[in-house]
């Protein structure tokens, strides 16, 4: 093995720069795990160059002492080393020829000890046995001295060498595991590289490892009704081709998301998946990542959508956001529970607040943030300086004003997205049929009095609408959903209205100013929950808070089945006379 020493017999070996720096004299040669001299001999004085030229001493710059800015100024050679006679001739490699470092230097340059170099050759290659890859140490005693010397001789060009040397002490590793594994090898002088396959050809692999059906076959797998289970289509386009039309029923999961979200769009892996794209390229590529995640029957469809459309068979164009919509709900648009089709739902939403005062305000205004199309606001009262201290969507400048008006304003300014109808008027046997006519899809019932929610109970119930219940006083707030003949109503849990002198109002009893705010967002939660079709609603769970202590308790409620409204046997079919009705008599609206 031949070596290379310059004149001054100090120095080190760096890959990057065709051109030959000098090795301290007396390194050892560690190749194999077999520590040797280096076959030098001692008046071997002139350096072989692979191009350039060496510097000479005197024209180095001079820094003074302790400037580390020369420590990017050292210089590199690329040398091949070939041990002779004990690898075949076809099997020689780029060899990674590193000098003593500084420690600071070694973790930049990919430079790592011995057992480090061994250790990570043996986890990439799998069993690397070949000896083309040699590493030189010096002393330990001189490796102190060493950096301090090279230091002084490196230069600010060091940065983008020290890439090109990581790189080359790569594909050497990479060269010599190609002869242990067997994979195709491409010889060039005396380096061997490793070579990737093309994209078609790992194309051609993929799909001869995976299962593909023609547009035909796969509209008669569809179609199939009798299956016990129907197959899970997933379409792994972009965002763009989606919205330009897909398959009925399918599902969009983006081939770059799909290994992170498929097990939500079909966690059960025993059913049949159906994947498709524009061409069928990307599908087969997921196919095969669904096989190695566990997934039993997975097709692709060969020829992909266009085929899908050139064959006539139905598709749906989609509604889409807009760019500005898209910006505006992006955090719930990354929310898979939402995502672009719940947020469209939202915004085509409808609903209905009872009052804008403790309750509704919060609700009202998170409904909006959240994008619910179309609120509507019933509230006959006039904003009041006590309402401020907890009624948040209320201002000084409008004392006086209608809150159902003052309300709409502020919602239209927040979102202006957002429809608000505002009924200023106080809800009653006689308009109540006409405000909830209008196609609501949730109400939130923020009212403060007993005759306004035992009148919304009964017209709900017949309407059925779900109503998100809130109520507060003092420290103590609660909320539960009551949805028609999924769960009990109001009429269930107080089948008759508390003496006055047991529920005082807030103007009575008083509220701390924030309670509201908790109960009216539980409240909004819950109305979103519903408009989505997700999670798990209060639907016979009684949720109440107690801001003192800080805790909240659930209490499960039950249909009564001899509930006069919801009941087996209904005994009230048409509006009272609930004034009367919470004063304790009970008399039908003439």
């Amino acid at each position: 093995m031949k070596q290379i020493f310059g004149p001054n017999r100090r120095g080190g070996v760096r890959l990057g720069l065709e051109r030959a720096a000098p090795l301290r004299r007396g390194g050892p040669i560690v190749a194999g795990g077999i520590e040797r001299e280096p076959e030098v001999k001692p008046d071997e004085r002139r350096p072989r160059m692979l191009g350039g030229q060496l510097t000479k001493p005197e024209e180095r710059r001079r820094r003074p002492a302790g400037d580390r800015s020369s420590d990017r100024r050292l210089e590199r050679v690329r040398i091949v080393l070939e041990e002779r006679g004990e690898l075949p001739a076809r099997d020689f490699a780029l060899a990674a020829v590193v000098s003593p470092l500084g420690a600071a230097k070694r973790p930049r340059l990919g430079v790592v000890p011995q057992d480090d170099a061994q250790l990570e050759a043996r986890r990439t290659a799998g069993c690397l046995r070949s000896r083309a890859a040699f590493v030189i140490a010096a002393p330990e005693h001189r490796r102190a001295h060493g950096d301090a010397r090279s230091n002084e001789r490196s230069g600010a060009h060091d940065d983008a060498h020290a890439r090109a040397g990581r790189h080359e002490a790569r594909v050497a590793a990479e060269g010599s595991a190609a002869a242990v594994t067997g994979k195709s090898v491409a010889i060039f002088g005396k380096a061997t590289f490793l070579l990737m396959p093309t994209y078609r050809e790992l194309l051609q692999q993929v799909k001869g490892e995976i299962d593909e059906i023609d547009a035909s076959r796969a509209r008669e797998l569809i179609d199939e009704t009798e299956r016990e289970r129907a197959p899970a289509i997933v379409d792994v386009r972009e965002r763009e081709e989606w919205d330009e039309g897909h398959i009925p029923g399918a599902v969009h999961v983006p081939r770059g998301h799909l290994e992170s979200r498929i097990e939500r769009a079909a966690p059960d892996k025993s059913r049949p998946v159906l994947l498709y794209c524009a061409a069928g390229n990307r599908s087969a590529f997921a196919a095969k990542t669904l096989e190695e995640l566990g997934y039993e029957h997975v097709v692709s469809l060969a020829g992909g959508f266009t085929d899908w459309k050139r064959n006539g068979y139905p598709y749906e164009v989609p509604e889409a956001l807009d760019d500005a919509k898209r910006r505006r709900y992006s955090r719930h648009l990354l929310i898979p529970e939402v995502g672009e089709e719940g947020q469209l739902r939202l915004l085509q939403s409808r609903v209905l607040l009872i009052g804008a005062g403790g309750l509704g305000s919060p609700a009202s205004l998170y409904l909006a943030a959240a994008g619910v199309g179309t609120l509507g606001i019933v509230d006959d009262d006039a904003v009041d300086e006590t309402n401020l201290q907890r009624q948040i969507v209320h201002s000084t400048e409008r004392l006086g004003d209608s809150k159902a008006e003052s309300a709409k304003r502020t919602i239209e300014a927040l979102n202006p997205d957002v429809t608000v109808k505002a009924f200023k008027e106080r809800l009653t046997s006689e308009n109540v049929d006409r405000i909830l006519g209008e196609g609501w899809d949730v109400i939130v019932d923020g009212a403060d009095n007993f005759p306004t929610r035992y009148l919304l109970n009964d017209a709900s119930v017949w309407h059925r609408i779900p109503v998100v219940h809130g109520s507060i006083y003092r420290f103590e707030g609660q909320v539960t959903v009551f949805k028609p003949f999924e769960g009990p109503c109001y009429r269930c849990l107080f089948p008759q209205p508390p003496p006055p002198e047991l529920a005082p109002s807030c103007a009575e009893g008083g509220v701390l100013g924030v309670l509201p705010g908790v109960i009216g967002s539980l409240q909004a939660n819950e109305a979103l929950k519903l408009a989505l079709g997700i999670g798990d609603p209060l639907v016979g769970r009684l949720q109440m808070f107690d801001a003192l202590a800080g805790e909240f308790t659930e209490i499960r409620l039950r249909r009564d089945p001899e509930c006069p409204v919801c009941g087996e046997n209904p005994t009230i079919t048409d509006y009272i006379d609930y004034v009367e009705f919470c004063q304790g008599g009970r008399t039908h609206v003439a």
